[in-house]
């Protein structure tokens, strides 16, 4: 695995271009729409109080990106966690995921939600090497937002309280 030099920045609003461009690109390899009919853009979910995002930026430009949503009880759901293909291999996912757990072990979150398709093969793959385990829908916090097109869902124990 060849790590490439990547800044992991807090989300701006001037980055939604790229980010839209980014999940363009991302949804053409792929058969079944990665985008639910509620979908808002970055730009509008940044502005909660409860939501938090990243972008990872290789020479100037959006190549990566991961946020989550504070849930009830110490826990967050990860979200909009997608890689640009020509970057994929190269830890940023890893660089990316750590900084939402450095986040996490900052604020005694202790316990990561997430929703996935089941097209996304290799991120469940990430997900599983990296230390979530699968779980039913039907053990999700009452308060976790279910994305319609999300079929597979994940839990990462970060800490006891």
């Amino acid at each position: 695995m060849t790590i490439v030099n990547v800044d992991i920045v807090p989300f701006e609003a001037t980055h939604q271009t790229e980010v839209d461009a980014l999940m363009f690109m991302i949804s053409k390899e792929f058969t079944e729409t990665i985008f639910s009919p509620q979908s808002k853009t970055m730009k509008e979910v940044s502005l909660l109080p409860t939501d938090k995002y990243w972008v990872a930026l290789a020479n100037n430009t959006v190549v990566g990106t991961i946020g989550f949503t504070i849930l009830k009880n110490n826990t967050i759901a990860l979200k909009r966690m997608f890689l640009s293909k020509e970057y994929r291999g190269k830890g940023i996912s890893k660089k990316l995921l750590d900084t939402v757990i450095d986040f996490s072990d900052n604020h005694k979150i202790f316990c990561i939600y997430l929703g996935t398709m089941n097209q996304f093969k290799a991120a469940q793959k990430f997900y599983e090497k990296h230390g979530f385990k699968e779980v039913s829908q039907a053990t999700l916090p009452i308060d976790f937002a279910i994305n319609p097109v999300d079929t597979i869902f994940y839990k990462k124990e970060l800490m006891k309280l």
